[in-house]
């Protein structure tokens, strides 16, 4: 038997220049991402967050991933 998988919560969201900015956290953990939808390319974002730096990330997403060496991935919606 496999164990539930930990659920997703939504912390905060907002839509910017057609852009949809959400920032994420895997309840349970310390795990936090900030995934911004660019509907130009119909794909996801994912850039993981430092939890002391989550606001920052989610009002600046591109910033703060080259600020912190992060590198985003591209997630391509499921069809």
């Amino acid at each position: 038997m496999t164990s539930p998988r930990p659920r997703m919560r939504e912390l905060a969201e907002r839509t910017s220049d057609g852009l949809r900015v959400r920032l994420l956290w895997r309840h349970g953990s310390d795990d936090l991402w900030v995934e911004v939808w660019e509907p130009e390319f119909d794909v996801t974002i994912v850039i993981p967050v430092l939890s002391d730096r989550a606001l920052d990330a989610f009002h600046h997403p591109y910033a703060y991933a080259a600020l912190h060496g992060v590198a985003p991935r591209a997630e391509p919606l499921a069809a």
